[in-house]
């Protein structure tokens, strides 16, 4: 089953009428027309990083639920508007590991890869790699910003981490305070519609994954 127009109206729908009972009656048009070719766009992504030597996987099982954590959300809104997928070299969402993301919504979504809110032992070779090799880190950025991607630096700690005091001056400082650190890029409609997305996504990370492989 392929993506179409179902797609985004049910996204569309869940968006306009986000509780049980909505969800609850269009519960197998969901699975049918979202989660099950979803699934299968992450499988055939995995089979393509195997091609390239990428070791990267993701499936059914690394998808993330509709339904929130309503102990961290808010209960009004209880269903995700968006379906979304990790990938990573285990193949387990939970994995402490950089990932890649996918995610397909009403607008298209966004791709990305990297890390979210991670700790200080898995960001410190990325730390290090910015700023003991700042000229491949700049390299590095110049490449995926030729491939449609941007860095995104969030969560930042309030001071430099602990052993990168001396870099508090450096041109990335606001990347090495960074816990979230990825690079990520928009995905149109047309991408789901017509198939591309799996090529989308594998061309584009393949030259961006190199942020998630400097990890511990």
């Amino acid at each position: 089953m392929k993506f179409t127009n179902k797609s985004f109206a049910l996204l569309q729908g869940l968006a306009a009428n986000n509780n049980s009972d909505w969800y609850r009656e269009h519960k197998d048009e969901i699975a049918k027309y979202l989660l099950e070719p979803f699934a299968a766009v992450l499988e055939a992504a995995t089979e393509e990083f195997k091609n390239r030597a990428i070791d990267l996987t993701g499936s059914a099982d690394t998808m993330l639920r509709m339904l929130k954590d309503l102990r961290r959300n808010d209960p009004a809104e209880p269903f995700r508007t968006s379906v979304g997928g990790l990938m990573n070299p285990g193949g387990d969402k939970y994995e402490d590991a950089g990932n890649a993301y996918l995610q397909l919504a009403a607008d298209g979504g966004w791709m990305g890869c990297g890390h979210w809110r991670a700790s200080a032992t898995r960001l410190e070779p990325v730390r290090r790699w910015i700023v003991d090799e700042t000229d491949a880190y700049e390299r590095y950025l110049a490449e995926i910003e030729e491939a449609g991607l941007e860095i995104a630096a969030r969560d930042p700690l309030k001071t430099m981490p602990r052993g990168f005091a001396d870099y508090e001056g450096h041109k990335y400082a606001d990347h090495v305070r960074a816990r979230t650190l990825i690079a990520k890029r928009p995905l149109t409609k047309a991408c789901w519609l017509d198939g591309s997305v799996v090529g989308e996504f594998v061309d584009r990370i393949e030259i961006a994954a190199p942020l998630i492989f400097r990890s511990a």
